[in-house]
């Protein structure tokens, strides 16, 4: 195997980190923020046990997802050549789109809340976690599922 192959092995399975860390981050900060939303809504919607233990442990999930996307980074900063194959311009053009998806999905999202609010009141310390989680979560979700190829 020569060393281009090679590093275009190394590349792959790069990408194919990237995108399960990206979905774990993703998964594990909803279940997180959503608990988390609950409990501190004031909505008295009573939670189970297990509900609290699973929000600690997505927490500590997330913690160690953010860490491995750290380590990805740390990791082809040292590696320029493989850098080059993960971060190409299809790479950036990709990462345009999911922002601008997340951006939009947002805004649509906003535009909803705001023309439910003439009619339902809205809890406030149950909406923004929801928005925060959307906003993590569409653009995170968005890319992966761009750069699935």
């Amino acid at each position: 195997m020569s060393d281009n192959e090679a590093l275009m092995q190394q590349a792959e399975g790069a990408a194919a980190w990237r995108r399960f860390m990206l979905v774990i981050n993703t998964i594990t900060y909803v279940a997180w923020v959503a608990v988390f939303g609950i409990r501190v809504s004031g909505a008295n919607i009573p939670l189970p046990v297990w509900a609290n233990i699973a929000a600690v442990a997505c927490a500590v999930v997330w913690g160690l997802s953010m860490i491995g996307i750290l380590w990805d980074v740390r990791r082809l900063k040292r590696n320029r050549a493989m850098a080059g194959l993960l971060d190409d311009e299809r790479t950036v053009a990709l990462r345009g789109r999911a922002f601008q998806t997340g951006y939009w999905v947002l805004v649509a999202a906003l535009a909803i809340l705001y023309g439910l609010a003439g009619f339902v009141p809205l809890e406030t310390r149950l909406v923004l976690p929801a928005l925060i989680a959307l906003a993590v979560a569409v653009p995170n979700l968005t890319y992966a599922w761009l750069y699935r190829n």
